[in-house]
């Protein structure tokens, strides 16, 4: 079975679907892959790779990691490279991601010992190469060290843009399929006809390497999924604004973006801060329901074909809103005491 696997990622990634990696993706299912797919009970080790200044979403999602100390340490942040109206080339977006880290830090102010800003790393200047291995990176690097490091439970990367850092720490140390977890926000619910979201479109490799490599995959989809965490200028105004530093941070990043997407000043707008559901899935599981299911395989032409041979992934079937909301607010809020 694990050869078919591989192959098919072949044909898809050039020579990248290496030995390793095959021999490393036969014997998943027999290391652990469903203890993986569970997420341990207790405080749990995280690093979290964000294309942060794509939008406005990842900015809320890196605040609540930091802020729910009692559940989640935040070992490391990594930028993710991204191209789109605020970033011309992959490289320009993950420098634009890593100062927008940066900035947060700022405004967040933690306490000592809770995070250091050195604890963030510039990620890959490009997606994943067609032929070959990928070039390493301080952020590559760092999960390479940190997956496979003696731990009291595996690595758990939260990857919330195009999954180009792990993929590529994978492909250049493939022992990682066996001592990861990988909870990423991408793709569209595997009942749709289409695959495809921003996340996974920016780098198809890499997005692909996540189904196809045996590594233990919680997939978050965004529509119909985390598109359930729609906020509001005035809810916002209500619950953040003017509570905290952090909270009038990203106040504002939200009513800029507002102001530049809204068609009339009465227009009854929303926005989704997708991000948040990969951090409240630690809060508490209930609120992001899942089911586990085979691993589907994610085309060249992004979309889906199933095969009921292949290993297990978790996939979120729902988000429950309101206590994601009560709890980021209480957070943001909490901050500013």
């Amino acid at each position: 079975m694990r050869a078919t696997v591989c192959g098919s990622a072949a044909r898809r990634l050039g020579n990248l679907c290496l030995s390793g990696i095959a021999a490393a993706a036969a014997v998943a299912a027999q290391s652990g892959l469903e203890s993986r797919l569970s997420l341990p009970s207790g405080r749990v080790g995280i690093v979290i790779d964000t294309d942060a200044y794509n939008e406005v979403d990842d900015q809320f999602a890196i605040a609540y990691a930091l802020l729910a100390p009692e559940r989640l340490n935040v070992e490391a942040i990594y930028a993710a490279p991204f191209t789109n109206a605020r970033a011309e080339t992959p490289a320009a977006g993950m420098e634009q991601s890593y100062a927008e880290i940066q900035r947060v830090l700022d405004v967040l102010d933690l306490p000592a010992g809770r995070f250091d800003r050195k604890q963030a790393y510039r990620g890959a200047k490009t997606y994943l190469p067609n032929r070959g291995l990928p070039r390493s990176n301080p952020a590559t690097a760092d999960i390479v060290r940190r997956g496979l490091a003696d731990r009291d439970e595996h690595l758990i990367v939260v990857a919330l843009g195009a999954p180009t850092n792990v993929a590529a720490a994978i492909l250049l140390e493939p022992k990682l399929i066996d001592r990861l977890t990988v909870v990423w926000l991408g793709t569209q619910p595997y009942s749709s006809p289409q695959a495809g979201d921003f996340n996974t479109g920016q780098d198809v490799r890499a997005s692909q390497l996540m189904f196809d490599s045996g590594v233990a995959l919680i997939n978050i989809s965004g529509f119909n999924v985390s598109e359930h965490l729609r906020t509001s200028i005035p809810e916002l105004e209500r619950h953040v604004k003017g509570r905290s530093p952090i909270g009038d941070y990203l106040f504002k990043n939200v009513y800029e973006y507002y102001l530049q997407r809204r068609k009339h000043p009465d227009y009854p707008w929303s926005k989704v801060i997708w991000d948040i559901a990969a951090i409240a899935l630690f809060i508490d599981e209930d609120w992001i329901p899942s089911r586990r299911t085979h691993s589907p395989i994610l085309t060249d032409e992004l979309t889906w074909r199933r095969d009921a041979s292949r290993h297990p992934v978790r996939v979120a079937t729902d988000v429950i809103r309101d206590p994601v909301f009560d709890d980021l607010f209480r957070r943001l809020a909490a901050s500013g005491d």
